[in-house]
């Protein structure tokens, strides 16, 4: 798609006339009707306005790619990544590996269904302690840690199990906040 196709669909889906766009640009509305009938191109800090209005990247506006933010085309790289890394593993570690993910997608599908997001933010916070901990072995300062002496083992494993407990905490308070409304 064109720009001017674009920048039509998306303020015709935010339910916005040609005069409210020139006005949250600043500019005329003929200036505004000739970006979408093609007969002009914003300039760039425009085109940022229109990107970040819409919250989509400007790529996106541009018709280069399908994806509205990078945030998306990073998501689908990544998952494309998976599949490739997958097709090469063993099939105990790939059944785990997708299981995982399955068990992750329903989880947060759950939540979207339930138009209930309020523990998206647990989730998430849970899963970056374990990638954060992951991440913490691999480094210098976890050999700091004495894996010989257990108070140092017992202090990293409690700071982990706090924080991972802290947000199972918010997930169970987010529950009983919901059935109560």
């Amino acid at each position: 798609m064109m720009f001017a196709q674009v920048l039509k669909i998306l303020r015709k889906n935010k339910n916005l006339t040609q005069s409210d766009m020139a006005n949250m640009l600043g500019i005329t509305r003929q200036g505004y009707a000739k970006y979408e009938n093609e007969e002009s191109q914003p300039d760039f800090n425009t085109l940022k306005k229109i990107a970040d209005y819409f919250d989509v990247s400007i790529d996106y506006l541009l018709g280069r790619t399908a994806f509205k933010t990078n945030d998306e085309e990073i998501f689908m790289e990544d998952i494309s990544e998976i599949f490739e890394k997958l097709s090469t593993m063993k099939k105990k570690d790939r059944k785990t590996i997708v299981n995982t993910i399955d068990a992750l997608y329903l989880l947060i599908n759950r939540q979207l269904n339930k138009q209930d997001t309020s523990n998206l933010k647990a989730i998430h916070d849970i899963i970056y302690d374990l990638m954060h901990f992951d991440n913490l072995t691999k480094k210098d300062e976890f050999k700091l840690v004495n894996l010989s002496n257990t108070i140092d083992l017992i202090d990293l494993s409690r700071t982990y199990k706090e924080s991972i407990n802290s947000s199972m905490d918010q997930i169970i308070k987010n529950k009983f906040q919901n059935r109560s409304s």
